[in-house]
């Protein structure tokens, strides 16, 4: 057995994979190697992932089995795999598949071995390639990847949309494509049902679905799709809430049917809900909430003052322990409301729909108490929420109260008013809650249905979709979940017999026997539930009765059912009850089940429910109160048949009328959806959940497996391999098995394929090796069919046994010849090397031998030579001696010849080297020489020339100098050569002397230029190169400065283009100010009106008390006092009007100046700022509402620790708080202020600190860069005595400050035509520069088109007085 792959059981993963590396003799004691399994390889998310971690670590280390504990039988038994070892009966492990595929297989039908562990490892590895379909025969499983892939894209739509499901990946798509098509050729209605447990995926599997249908029906009527589509979000609101497993989890069934024309467009849907969780709307477990609805209510409430929901912060009936992030799960109330109208709801019926779910939240909110001391008696502790309630009802509270707190009780033929416990009360407004709330959600179904749907004969067929709950299993099970397991117990049986069926063609193609095959239902389980003596029939039964409780009930069952195998009563819970189901046991509470299959108010609550005035409501109690009387009747006319003299009991009370209960109305229900899908051709669609956590990283093998029980896939496969769980084809069948006969496939036929040709032949092999195999077993056991083998449980693993031990044994044999030949090997080895050291020593032997004897022999020899060479040595000695004075001789004289050649040759030698180095040395000597006779050359030379200018000088000197004087005895000579001849000769003398002289210094001179010319040229080609590179280097340095200063010219234009663009709307709005002003005068003086009216300095004054757009307002209802002194005489129609037109320009055009942009965002800031501080608005918003909280989120900038940080820290500054405190150390400096987060800081936050005087508010900005704004916020000292009492009082205005910082004041001519020593009166703030552009550029037309530029502004500078108090603003650049 050594080498199979097998799985282990596990207690916490279920199953491990392993290879068994040791077995005992009789193969009950294993000892198993664990494999590494597929899963994630990040080594972040091992860590956040323990199991994942865990099943890493497994991997390498060995577990001991022993197949006879208990624990491990009870484990293989527990999983449904257990499988019995051929004849011997002995359990053993269930095997691994080895012909498995990289991503898995698509159809698990196809696996080998066929249970629960490959099953798991099977999804497994699909999970971890992002793969979530899998197939299952005509079952598709898809397993939740918590993650959107790239799977749902138009491309794989039109992929799916040919009716061919061959050669295409498993999706879910298939199973919608083979849907529509089999409608379609078959014209046979189709039904899709979707099951699973809650966050499986089923509501978007069935969301994906039907988009596909919409995509495949082709339908030219958008408007139909659209309301289809819409229908699913709308019901979701309604019907959807969180729980503990899922966020957004359907509390209801709904059967969905698609109607189609013949031609396959899509004309219409109708719906059906199956068991509305309505306890829901009253309580909820810990960590959960109430539907989606009433948070999209409660969060826009103030959208709906009539509802009079800010009566409280919180509501009973709402759960607020568990926050949902950003409301997401809930939805949008505005996009309910779109839904509602496209369905065909318009607003009357909207505005009934939120009346009746703000009464549903105001009952919660009634108290009840004792009246007047009695405890038997009860009455509203107030009225304020029950009064809100009754208006939004349409009822009369009194009717209502009477209703609820009390009852009638029929005795004889009298009625009697009884009042009700203060508990009781409590129920019946519970139960009026939960009414209202399911009539609402029925109606608005059968709404929806009216809308969308088209009558049956209408629609040529349907496909149906049935997203239903799947099979819970909690540790408290009540009577809802009791409901939810008898539907999948109906759902699992029409499953089996479809898998049946499937197993059935199967084995018909395969041409195998199967009348002998007997597969198991769960028929015992529905007449547990459903039969004649059945848990629903003691329900109906025990719920006539005025006495029965849910312990009676219990008992009452228990006993009738003692002896049924399927239900059994805990002995220490008498009020509980246990049904072994499919999926397994499970045991309910009965506690509140006769209540919850009752579900009945009391008739008062409905006749008072019937008269209100809400369409809605009298309608569907209306209806309701006629289908009770019409079952009412229906049941006295049956108790009257058989004798109503039951119907009083001894007490005097009076019997409760026999109504439909909710069990019974759920069991018809469910019966005609079990019709109706018999009568279609059913598609499978099982989602599963992986994980709890929601990680698209972990796959949970206990979550799986529960799942897979509870889907029925586990037992769909077990029915299906009931007869023959085994399979393997033919050709790997010879090829796994022929090891265990002597002799095999020939060897032309070992890797040959399978074909047409050789199939026949094939299967006749297979049949004769399993006869050989197993001998004397039947049809029972196995059949080979067409293509496969089949096998009974246990056959195969048997097979693999005996070929376990097979190979063992040809293993061993294998092993003994492979250490025969080893040894042998060895053996040879030792040998050769024997004979070798045989060899050497006979060697050696032999050679001690030989020459002991050549030693003989030599000595013999010597003694003869000796002998003879002793006769000869007398004779030879002369000659010897001559012989050897000749040679001595010659030696010596050679030896002298050759001394002399060395000698001559050494000093060839030395004469050549120093003939060499004197050549080198004679070379450098010449460089020298002429070196120094250069420079003693030059040195004579400016000598001479120095000695030549000396006596040239001399003698070319002026006459007015005086001689030198002469020594007595140069005197004669210097008389003689006054004559002039020898003035003549003397000239001529000097003259050749200095030409030959000259000549001398030219020739020499020549040679040193030539030189020095030489050693130039090489210091000029020297520096040439270093020029070159630095022109190349100064080339490059200056692009640079190039680039440098246009990026600093580009800044600079950009910044002198937006103060012109400033100066210029400043420019134009001075010379409208200067013609208005004169329009004005004129008015004033030609209508003789006052010469203040429409003055813009009045208009500028009175609009900080207004407040912007408040100046127009008054200017409006100034023109309504103007036309009635109009009417009434006191001025004249025109003067009103020209009155009226001067007070609106002046209003608008000091709205205009008012709008003149600042520099900055950083102006824009402070200008608000001041502004509030003045004139502080009325705010509209508080700190918890929407603006905030995206103010807030804006600012966290994503960072939920840094939202509640500032959240705390704002509400505590506005609260009156310091800025920096222990519980706040760092403060706030927001950075990367951002536009929208610049507005609305404007809009919210500097209203509230202008409350505040001992806030400074610091804006750092930079020129051009608008996102690069830091906001922060100082406290500032408040040592001055005088500033408490100031704020005691009310508050001071503050004049806004005087900008003196940003423009100058220039003067601008108002009119070319005037005199220059008329000028305007306005003035503008202008820098120097930009006035010049200014004025050049200030002709109209260049005013008009820029005149809409200076409106764009959103603030500016009221007053012009400046307070250096109230500036909080420094500008830092």
């Amino acid at each position: 057995m050594e080498g199979i792959k097998v799985y282990t059981p596990d207690a916490e993963h279920v199953w491990l994979p392993g290879v068994i590396c040791q077995a005992s003799a009789d193969g009950k004691r294993l000892t198993v190697r664990l494999d590494e399994v597929v899963g994630p390889r990040d080594a972040q998310v091992l860590e956040l992932l323990p199991s994942e971690r865990e099943l890493k670590a497994f991997a390498g280390s060995q577990r001991a089995l022993d197949l006879t504990d208990s624990s491990v039988l009870e484990a293989l038994n527990a999983k449904n795999t257990s499988v019995e070892s051929g004849e011997s009966n002995t359990p053993s492990l269930p095997l691994q598949n080895t012909s498995e595929s990289v991503a898995g297989f698509e159809d698990m039908i196809l696996i080998d071995h066929l249970h629960e562990a490959s099953i798991l490892y099977n999804l497994r590895k699909r999970f971890f390639r992002q793969l979530p379909y899998t197939y299952t025969g005509r079952i598709c499983i898809a397993v939740n990847p918590y993650q959107w892939l790239d799977l749902y894209s138009k491309q794989t739509m039109e992929r799916f949309s040919d009716g061919k499901r061959e050669q295409k990946p498993p999706h879910v798509y298939a199973v919608s494509m083979e849907a529509f098509f089999n409608m379609r050729q078959k014209q046979e209605n189709q039904s899709i049902l979707v099951s699973g447990e809650s966050g499986a995926g089923k509501t978007e599997t069935t969301k994906i679905v039907m988009s596909h249908l919409a995509a495949l029906a082709t339908n030219s009527n958008s408007k139909v799709i659209q309301q289809i589509i819409q229908a699913n979000p709308l019901l979701e609101s309604f019907g959807n809430a969180k729980t503990v497993r899922n966020d957004n989890s359907s509390r209801f069934g709904k059967f969905t049917e698609l109607q189609f024309t013949l031609e396959g467009q899509l004309i219409g849907a109708r719906s059906r809900t199956y068991l509305l969780e309505k306890s829901r709307v009253t309580t909820q477990a810990d960590g959960e909430r109430n539907f989606h609805i009433f948070y999209q209510l409660l969060a826009q409430r103030k959208n709906f003052p009539e509802l009079e929901l800010d009566m409280a912060n919180s509501f009973k009936y709402v759960s607020v322990k568990t926050e949902a992030p950003d409301g997401e799960e809930e939805g949008d109330l505005n996009r309910t409301r779109e839904a509602l109208e496209l369905v065909g709801i318009e607003q009357p019926l909207q505005q009934e729909i939120f009346q009746i779910l703000g009464a549903v939240l105001h009952l919660g909110e009634t108290a009840f108490t004792t009246r007047n001391g009695d405890v038997d008696a009860s009455q509203l502790l107030d009225l304020k929420h029950f009064s809100v309630a009754c208006r939004l009802l349409g009822v009369e509270v009194d009717a209502l109260e009477r209703a609820v707190c009390n009852r009638n009780v029929f005795v004889g033929r009298e009625v009697i008013l009884k009042p009700m416990t203060q508990d009781q009360a409590a129920d019946c407004r519970d139960a009026l809650a939960k009414s209202l709330y399911s009539k609402l959600f029925l109606w608005l179904v059968e709404q929806i249905n009216q809308t969308i749907g088209v009558n049956t004969k209408g629609a040529g067929s349907f496909i149906g979709i049935l997203d239903i709950f799947g099979f819970e299993h909690f540790e408290t099970n009540s009577f809802e979940q009791f409901c939810i397991n008898y539907a999948n117990e109906k759902l699992q049986q029409k499953f089996v017999q479809d898998v049946l069926k499937t197993v059935q063609i199967e084995y018909e193609e395969e041409n195998i026997s199967w009348s002998h095959i007997t597969f198991a239902d769960n028929q015992d389980v529905l007449n547990l539930i459903e039969g004649r003596l059945g848990v629903i029939s003691f329900l109906n039964e025990e719920s006539i009765l005025a006495t029965g409780t849910d312990a009676s009930f219990a008992s009452k069952l228990g006993a009738v059912m003692e002896n049924n195998p399927l239900l059994e009563t805990p002995r220490l819970n008498k009020c509980a009850f246990s049904i072994y189901h499919y999926a397994g046991k499970v045991t309910y509470d009965a506690s509140g089940f006769l209540d919850k299959h009752r579900d009945a108010i009391l008739p008062d609550i409905k006749q008072c429910m019937s008269k209100s005035k809400l369409q809605i409501l009298s309608k569907m109690f209306t209806d309701d109160m006629n289908a009770s009387s019409d079952s009412g009747a229906a049941a006295s006319t049956r108790g009257n048949a058989r004798g109503s003299a039951r119907s009083s009991s001894k007490k005097g009370g009076h019997a409760q009328t026999r109504r439909t209960t909710v069990g019974t109305q759920f069991k018809e229900s469910l019966s005609q959806l079990m019709e109706k899908i018999g009568l279609t051709e059913v598609h499978y669609v099982r989602c599963l959940k992986p994980n709890a956590l929601k990680s698209a990283n972990c796959f949970s093998h206990n979550d799986i497996v529960n799942q897979l029980r509870c889907a029925g896939v586990i037992e769909a496969i077990r029915v299906s391999r009931s007869a023959y769980p085994s399979r393997m084809p033919h050709l790997e069948c010879l090829k796994k098995f022929r090891v265990l006969l002597s002799g095999s496939l020939p060897p032309h036929q070992q890797n040959k394929y399978i074909s047409d040709s050789d199939t026949e032949q094939i299967k006749t092999q297979c049949e004769e090796l399993m006869d050989k195999l197993l001998p004397g077993r039947n049809i029972q056991d196995y059949q080979v069919g067409l293509t496969r083998v089949y096998f009974r449980e246990g056959i195969l693993e048997e097979l693999e046994t005996k070929r376990g031990w097979a190979l063992r044994k040809y293993a061993i044999v294998l092993q003994k010849n492979v250490r025969c030949w080893l040894v042998r090997r060895q053996f040879l080895r030792k040998k050769q090397r024997i004979v070798i050291i045989q060899k050497y020593w006979r060697r050696h032997v032999l050679r001690k031998r030989f020459l002991e004897l050549r030693r003989g022999v030599v000595l013999l020899q010597a003694q003869a030579r000796g002998v003879s060479a002793r006769k000869m040595y007398h004779v030879l000695k002369f000659d010897y001696c001559i012989v050897r004075f000749q040679a001595y001789c010659r030696m010596h004289r050679e030896r002298q010849r050759y001394l002399k050649q060395l000698a001559a040759v050494r000093r060839l030698q030395g004469f050549w080297r120093f003939s060499l180095l004197r050549l080198v040395f004679l070379r450098k000597m010449e460089k020298e020489k002429a070196y120094k006779a250069l420079g003693s050359k030059v040195a004579q030379l400016q000598m001479k020339l120095d000695r030549k200018q000396v006596n040239a000088g001399a003698k070319m000197s002026p006459s007015g100098s005086k001689p030198p004087s002469l020594s007595p005895s140069d005197a004669p000579h210097a008389s003689s050569g006054g004559s002039d001849r020898g003035t003549i000769g003397s000239r001529g003398s000097m003259l050749n002397s200095r030409f030959s002289g000259t000549s001398g210094i030219l020739d020499e001179s020549h040679e040193v230029i030539t030189a020095l010319h030489e050693e130039n040229e090489k210091l000029r080609q020297q520096l040439e190169k270093q020029e070159s590179e630095i022109q190349r280097l100064k080339t490059e340095n200056r692009t640079l400065k190039n680039w440098q200063q246009s990026k600093e010219v580009g800044e600079q234009v950009q910044k002198l283009a937006h103060r012109d663009q400033e100066s210029k709307d400043l420019t134009y709005l001075a010379a409208i100010e200067t013609e208005y002003e004169k329009l004005r005068a004129y008015i004033c003086e030609s209508r003789e009106l006052p010469t203040d009216i429409g003055s813009i300095t009045q208009a500028n004054a009175t609009a900080p008390t207004t407040g912007g757009r408040g100046s127009l307002t008054s200017v409006s209802s100034d023109k309504s006092l103007l036309a009635t002194a109009a009417a009434n005489g006191i001025m004249d129609q025109k003067s009103a009007e020209a009155h009226h037109l001067l007070l609106k320009s002046g209003a608008r055009i000091a709205h205009a100046k008012s709008k003149v942009s600042s520099k900055g965002n950083a102006r824009r800031v402070k200008d608000h700022w001041e502004e509030i501080r003045n004139y502080p608005p009325p705010m509209h918003y508080s700190l918890g509402s929407v603006p905030w909280k995206r103010l807030l989120t804006d600012w966290a900038q994503g960072n939920p620790k840094k939202l509640d940080y500032m959240t705390r820290w704002l509400k505590n500054v506005l609260d009156g708080g310091p800025i920096v405190s222990d519980t706040f150390p760092m403060g706030v400096e927001l950075k990367y202020v951002t536009p929208m987060m610049l507005d609305g800081f404007m809009q919210l936050v500097i209203p509230k600190l202008a409350e505040r005087p001992d806030i400074q508010v610091h804006v750092h900005t930079k020129e051009f860069i608008g996102t690069s704004m830091r906001i922060t916020l100082s406290q500032l000292d408040t040592h001055d005595n005088t500033r408490p009492s100031m704020a005691g009082h009310a508050r001071v205005e503050r004049s806004p400050p005087l900008e003196v910082e940003d423009f100058q004041r220039i003067s601008i001519l108002a009119n070319s035509n005037m005199s220059s020593s008329r000028m305007s009166a306005s003035t503008l703030s202008l820098s120097p520069m930009e006035s010049n552009s200014a004025i050049s550029s200030g002709s109209p037309s260049s005013y008009q088109q820029r005149s809409s530029s200076i409106f764009r502004s959103s603030r500016s500078n009221h007053g012009s007085d400046h307070n250096p108090r109230n500036s909080f603003f420094h500008r830092n650049k």
